[in-house]
């Protein structure tokens, strides 16, 4: 296989008496998962046009390499203009399979396909910088909403916009621009259809953070000439192994399981997500979404509250076993150190030491920095090990698109496995939208009302000069 579960670490048999017992993978925790299973069956498994169902997206894979093809003669930049799920998945993507050196690589090196960038923030300074670092008139800005009336990217739209119009023109403009958006609503499908701007339409039913396998995201794969046929591929295979009603016999179910009962049974509810492999540090962020959006709510689907969700971490392997390990191994009892790992780092490096004489150089002799990556992972779940603490590991073999699509597909079938054990619905977000509707409220004011937005008490404030 090409992606391998290791949890033994977080049984009993290897971690003693903080581990979860192995038998209850036979009794209640299987019996909760065939529960939990059966809601999912139901709910999202059989939900025609949501992110599990790969049929439809195979169908639309041709018109999406089509269009991608058509815009890499036109253009040798892209900008991927959203926020959140309309980003990260993407983001993701392209750095797990093109690295992060892409956009320092010359046309030739790239095979003519485009640069890509994203604006997933307001920060005029990083705007500004990465605005003027482009040729605009050589450049896609892909404008990603799946309302259509996100705030932040109809206000980096509206600077952007202006921008194209003065340097090719109000009648060119247009061609500058991509919208993903919904196939009737929102603000930017209405200015898409003002302009004559082009589209691609978000399935309906897939939400944002759980929509990287969707047609919209491959096509800025396929543009920047990633093969995403393989990554559908991948995505195919995860959620076969995914279907077992079996707790021991699905990846998937066996990671929400064992991180549910961490969290509400041992209290751990901190998930440290910790990659030996730079290029799946995006890929960490996206899951860090998905996690935290899916499973933090308030409410239960019974209208119980509940208060519920663990707070999902990242760290950097083997670099913060130099700023985090100390506290992960001798602070709080209430994490689970979740590894990634690459069996195969395309490309590794010898380390040359035959002319140091010098005796810390001696034991790095006839080793490779990704052979000594993976030594330093197996001394940090040893140590953790030894300490009590528990942890899980996916072993890659690889990362190519056939295996990021497996990973993608693998960690949205656990979130939703997740969300059914603790009962509650993971694609709505009540919390976010409260803070969209608040920002939009006060856009809409000339003036804030204390009663609405109370004001700071100056007694509270430190460093700030008095105005007496």
């Amino acid at each position: 296989m090409s992606i391998v579960l290791d949890y033994g670490d977080i049984l009993t048999p290897r971690l003693g008496s903080n581990g979860i017992e192995p038998e209850r993978l036979k009794t209640d925790l299987a019996e909760k998962f065939e529960r939990a299973h059966a809601k999912i069956e139901k709910t999202v498994i059989c939900n025609e046009g949501g992110f599990i169902d790969l049929e439809s997206t195979w169908t639309d894979l041709e018109e999406v390499e089509a269009l991608a093809q058509g815009y890499k003669e036109r253009f040798n930049a892209v900008v991927v203009v959203g926020m959140g799920g309309s980003s990260l998945g993407v983001q993701a993507v392209c750095q797990a399979l093109l690295g992060d050196s892409w956009n320092l690589m010359d046309d030739e090196s790239r095979d003519c396909f485009p640069k890509v960038y994203f604006l997933d923030n307001l920060d005029p300074v990083g705007v500004f910088e990465l605005l003027e670092a482009i040729d605009v008139r050589r450049t896609l800005f892909n404008v990603v909403s799946k309302s259509g009336s996100t705030a932040e990217t109809l206000a980096l739209y509206a600077v952007i916009e202006d921008l194209v119009v003065n340097e090719v023109g109000p009648d060119k403009a247009c061609e500058h621009f991509l919208f993903t958006t919904d196939p009737s609503l929102g603000t930017l499908r209405s200015i898409a259809e003002n302009r004559g701007i082009k589209t691609l339409e978000v399935p309906p039913k897939v939400g944002g953070r759980f929509s990287v396998l969707s047609p919209p995201s491959l096509f800025l794969a396929a543009l920047v000439g990633l093969d995403v046929r393989r990554i559908i591929k991948g995505a195919k295979i995860a959620k076969e192994q995914c279907k077992s009603t079996i707790l021991r016999d699905n990846k998937a179910g066996i990671i929400g399981t064992l991180l549910y009962v961490a969290d509400l049974e041992q209290k751990r509810n901190v998930h440290v997500i910790m990659p030996y492999c730079d290029r799946l540090q995006k890929f960490c962020q996206w899951l860090q979404q998905l996690w935290s959006e899916s499973l933090g709510k308030a409410q239960n689907l019974s209208g119980d509250l509940v208060n519920n969700g663990p707070t999902l971490l990242t760290a950097r392997g083997a670099a913060d076993q130099h700023s985090q390990l100390q506290l992960f191994t001798e602070g709080p009892e209430n994490k689970v150190i979740f590894f990634l790992t690459l069996k195969d780092h395309a490309g590794d490096i010898n380390i040359p030491v035959e002319k140091l004489e010098f005796d810390p150089f001696r034991s790095l002799s006839q080793w490779r920095l990704g052979e000594l990556l993976n030594l330093e992972y197996q001394a940090t779940v040893e140590s953790l090990r030894r300490m009590g603490r528990p942890t899980m590991t996916l072993e890659l073999d690889k990362l190519n698109e056939e295996v990021l699509g497996e990973l993608l597909m693998l960690f949205m079938v656990a979130t939703v496995y997740a969300a059914a054990l603790y009962e509650v619905d993971p694609l709505n977000q009540p919390g976010v939208e409260l803070s969209k509707r608040l920002t939009f409220e006060l856009l809409d004011r000339e003036e804030i009302d204390p009663s609405y937005l109370p004001k700071t008490d100056s007694r509270w404030r430190l460093g700030e000069t008095s105005s007496d």
